[in-house]
């Protein structure tokens, strides 16, 4: 997993660790694919896999103006 890395889980006794990445959209990529999974787990959870749902905008997105259309001015 590409926009994970660096990535450490384990245990210190009996404690789960989770060595997380420092970017905050790669921590919570990373968090929500892989430590929450593993959580989860330990709690005894049968379903580890979080729900996820779709959403949908609630407004139309603008029209460009012409200068902004392209990249060259």
């Amino acid at each position: 997993m590409r926009s994970g890395k660096p990535l450490k889980i384990g245990r210190i006794g009996n404690t789960l660790f989770a060595g997380l990445p420092g970017n905050p959209n790669a921590t919570l990529a990373t968090f929500r694919q892989i430590a929450l999974p593993a959580i989860r787990s330990v709690a005894g959870f049968r379903d580890v896999q979080p729900d996820w749902l779709s959403g949908v905008a609630g407004f139309t997105p603008m029209a460009k103006r012409p200068e902004e259309r392209s990249l060259s001015r």
